[in-house]
This record gives structure tokens, sequence and C-alpha cells, in this order.
């Protein structure tokens, strides 16, 4: 498959992913767009002039990263205010 399905399918996964669960951040046409941006950043630090499939990679596992972050932070608040 070429770079661009791979994108969308990597996409569709992650809103796939929204759908199943309760409470999760969602994905939007922005967070393509954002996948994107990484995506050719990454591509600029290797001085690249396309972007690879391991920088559409690297890009979807630091969106994940930071989702998870966000998970965990929503969690430990949720729990403190339970405590007070």
């Amino acid at each position: 498959p070429s770079l661009t399905d791979y994108l969308a399918d990597a996409y569709v996964s992650l809103r796939q992913g929204d759908a199943e669960q309760v409470d999760s951040t969602y994905t939007t046409p922005r967070t393509l767009l954002a996948i994107l941006r990484l995506s050719q950043a990454l591509a600029r630090l290797r001085f690249a002039t396309a972007i690879s499939q391991a920088d559409v990679d690297e890009a979807l596992r630091l969106m994940l990263a930071s989702r998870h972050s966000l998970e965990v932070h929503r969690e430990k608040h949720q729990r403190r205010q339970r405590q007070e």
C-alpha cells in the first residue's frame, strides 16, 4: 500500500478505537493533520525531502504516548477528587 493509504488506515484505526472506548479522547481531522505535520517534522530532522513510513509510525507513537499521558493525568485527578 502507498504511504497515503497507510496514513489513512492508521487514522481510521484511531477513530475506531475511540468508538470502542467509553471515556477516551476523540480523533478528529485535526488529529490527522497533526500526525501529518509531526511526520513532516521528523522527515525534516533527517534532512529528507519526503516522509517515510517510519516517520508516520513515530508520529503515531508520539500521538498515542501523549494520549496515554492525558489518561494517566485524568485518572490521578479523579482519584484526588474522590479522596477530598
